[in-house]
């Protein structure tokens, strides 16, 4: 079964001190978010990550002077250029993206439960029918309850007579003493 995921992205690419020194950087920084991240988000990004401390002097107050990038429904991705002094220093996007993810689903092997449990069978053959002929029935305790497949297939088989239950002895209490 499919689910989808939605996730936001936040890009910030800022490059002032390798502009003055000619180059610009290759990678941008991404932070992901369950919802649109805001400037605050950001900030608390900035204050929490020990290698981004060195943007508190240099690319915060920057960004607090441009707008900050909204996504509104009708569209998937948003994006300010950074200037300082008139001159362009980075940029800050914004981008929603949809994942269509499996869920997990845990679908355990009858088959070999069966093979397991019937073999100290005496009618191996027709206990392996029974079960295989209530195996949906078997499946849905197993999901409903979570019980072991093998518990639920002893179960079905001592009702059915092919096994033999196991008897629990009667715990008697103790005689307590009393002090006199």
């Amino acid at each position: 079964m499919l689910k989808r995921e939605r996730f936001w992205c936040l890009t910030i690419e800022f490059w002032q001190g390798d502009l003055e020194a000619g180059a610009k950087p290759t990678r941008p920084h991404l932070f992901f978010f369950r919802h649109p991240p805001t400037r605050e988000d950001f900030q608390d990004i900035c204050r929490q990550l020990p290698w981004t401390s060195v943007w508190n002097d240099s690319l915060i107050p920057i960004i607090a002077k441009h707008p900050w990038p909204m996504i509104d429904f009708m569209h998937k991705s948003a994006g300010v250029e950074l200037f300082d002094q008139s001159k362009f220093v980075g940029r800050v996007n914004v981008y929603r993206e949809d994942r269509w993810e499996n869920q997990y689903v845990n679908v355990p092997s009858i088959f070999e439960e069966i093979n397991e449990v019937t073999r100290r069978c005496k009618d191996k053959d027709g206990a392996r029918r029974y079960v295989e002929g209530r195996r949906y029935e078997i499946m849905e305790k197993v999901a409903a309850e979570a019980v072991e497949i093998a518990e639920e297939i002893r179960r079905v088989l001592v009702e059915s007579g092919f096994i033999k239950g196991r008897k629990r002895k009667a715990v008697t209490p103790s005689p307590t003493r009393i002090a006199d």
